[in-house]
């Protein structure tokens, strides 16, 4: 089915319906001109709070992609360290907060390794060269607990899994599955789970499974051999709930929802389902997720049971389901956009307390067409994401859960498009995100009157 979009089918958008004007100044333009010149854009990617510091990775002038911080001033806003010099990029990633400290992998001439920062140049350094002047390959970097999980190798090893505690000695390989393997257990999926860490890997024998890790070698163990033999199990899609986890499983008649205790006898599988789940997220110690069968996408809630598996929403406009998408908990429930409930044309704002009768539309944010709420990020007691009203194109949003504190908070760029806001995140107070004007996407924060450009960082 063809949906229009609303600028299709409203080819004026009716005057009336703007909320009032909020006043707002770039804050720190990383790349002006990038839209119209061509020019490289700086894109700040990963925003992270670093003790009330705001790190990030963003591209600048005479460096490629490197880490980078904010106070939110202009003079404030400036390269970290420009770990691989040149036309090289060091491209950090998988940023993680914690203890005051901001963690992530990034590429130096000894490879991919872990790093880390205070926020200041001289606190920015890699935490341990794994392997020397062979490459680390850490990835998945991932926070349970007190303790960092992530994927490497040492020399001689394969790709396994290693934890830290942000000091080199604390730096360790947790378990070599296949002792002088250079294939090693290929760890993935890492999601945290309190103090430990759900995901799959491959001991060389009995194919991909699911494992589970405390950060030690004697409590790092695969929970059950789902598939027999050395095929293994396609799982996805780890999703924690209270004292457990559901997950996905492909097998040869479908897919399959599973649930887990962590132990073997408590991991069972739910219900067959003719699609995966997409988007799942825990309510309590329920899931909820858009299920698919042919057309029809609605969302679904289960309690671990194939009985307690069912859909909270019906078709509309015929047999085109409402199509939630961008699930995220907040408040208690699960908010999301999704079309309907009428004509199934205009995506907007719904919410679900995991019940037929409190899963409906919350708010219709564009009068005229489409709201489109995304980039949904949930900061202290407030909900931000983006969204278009039919008068200011897509711009930066926030609920308090009410409707009427379910407002736009500022109008980057006015008209249509708007500036596409992303990246919602908070440091020292401030909140920033990644706005995207005439000059790329930059790096904005909101303020009293509603928001600011932090600086024009390669003009």
């Amino acid at each position: 089915m063809n949906r229009p979009h609303a600028a299709a089918r409203h080819p004026r958008f009716r005057p009336g319906h703007r909320a009032a004007a909020i006043a707002l100044a770039l804050v720190a333009g990383l790349a002006p001109g990038a839209a119209l010149a061509g020019t490289p854009e700086s894109e700040p990617r990963d925003l992270t709070d670093a003790g009330g510091i705001l790190v990030f990775s963003a591209a600048g002038p005479g460096v490629n992609r490197e880490p980078w911080r904010s106070n939110g001033s202009s003079g404030g806003t400036a390269i970290l360290k420009d770990i691989a010099p040149g036309a090289d990029a060091s491209a950090p990633s998988d940023f993680v907060a914690m203890g005051g400290r901001a963690y992530f992998v990034a590429t130096s001439p000894t490879g991919r390794e872990l790093w880390r920062t205070d926020g200041t140049a001289a606190g920015t350094r890699m935490v341990k060269d794994l392997r020397g002047s062979a490459d680390g390959t850490a990835e998945d970097l991932v926070r349970a607990g007190s303790r960092l999980f992530f994927v490497g190798a040492l020399e001689g090893t394969g790709r396994e899994l290693f934890r830290s505690d942000g000091t080199a000695a604390g730096t360790r390989m947790v378990r070599n599955i296949g002792p002088g393997s250079s294939f090693g257990m290929q760890p993935g999926t890492l999601t945290p789970w309190g103090s430990r860490v759900v995901f799959v890997a491959d001991d060389g024998v009995s194919g991909t499974e699911l494992w589970i890790s405390d950060g030690t070698k004697t409590g790092t163990r695969r929970i059950k051999d789902i598939t027999p033999g050395s095929d293994g199990s396609l799982v996805t899609n780890i999703v924690v709930a209270g004292n457990r986890f559901f997950f996905t499983r492909q097998a040869v008649s479908g897919y399959q929802l599973w649930v887990s205790n962590g132990r073997k006898k408590g991991t069972r599988k739910v219900v067959d389902l003719p699609s995966p789940p997409l988007g799942p997220v825990a309510l309590g110690r329920n899931l909820l997720y858009k299920g698919t069968s042919g057309n029809v996408g609605q969302l679904w809630r289960s309690d671990g049971t194939a009985a307690g598996t069912t859909a909270l929403t019906s078709g509309c406009a015929g047999d085109f389901g409402i199509s939630p998408e961008r699930l995220i908990a907040f408040q208690g429930r699960v908010w999301f956009q999704a079309f309907g409930p009428d004509d199934c044309l205009d995506m907007e704002l719904w919410r679900s307390d995991g019940t037929v009768g409190g899963t409906k539309r919350f708010k219709a944010l564009n009068p005229v067409g489409r709201g489109d709420p995304g980039n949904f990020r949930v900061i202290g007691d407030r909900l931000y994401f983006s969204a278009n009203d039919g008068s200011h194109g897509t711009e930066p949003w926030r609920s308090d859960g009410t409707k009427a504190g379910t407002v736009r908070i500022a109008d980057v760029v006015p008209g249509l498009p708007g500036s596409n806001p992303s990246d919602f995140t908070r440091a020292g107070g401030t909140v920033y995100f990644k706005a995207t004007d005439s000059r790329g996407g930059e790096l904005w924060k909101l303020t009293g009157s509603g928001a600011a450009l932090v600086k024009d960082i390669a003009p």
